[in-house]
């Protein structure tokens, strides 16, 4: 989201330059209008580092597991692992949760239920 943040950033300052350059040439009208779009990047940047500001930690939930490394179904080279942070809610029981695993060695993704 920082990125997002800077681009917003690089955007509404090439507008201001613009709209600067239309102020002098007497063009009020279309410089209005680019006042307006910066307001909305403002907006935006607003509502962007709100989202990349970090969950507090009693919000952030670990799950273990008993091994942190399994036996890939594909390629069957034991390098299948647990992507942290990444949770949904289970699609087999209704008050569990499922956990992404991707194997190092073949790329083989799959949504495994937490232990």
């Amino acid at each position: 989201m920082t990125d997002m943040v800077s681009r917003l950033q690089s955007i509404h300052q090439r507008l201001g330059e613009l709209r600067a350059f239309l102020d002098g040439a007497g063009q009020q009208e279309p410089a209005e209008r680019i006042r307006e779009l910066q307001d909305e990047i403002d907006a935006l940047k607003g509502v962007a580092e709100t989202e990349a500001a970090p969950a507090p930690a009693a919000a952030q939930r670990r799950v273990r597991t008993a091994s942190a490394v399994q036996r890939c179904p594909r390629c069957t080279i034991r390098s299948l692992h647990r992507v942290e942070g990444k949770t949904r809610p289970a699609q087999s029981v209704s008050d569990g949760v499922d956990g992404f695993w991707r194997c190092a060695s073949c790329g083989y993704e799959v949504w495994m239920p937490e232990a």
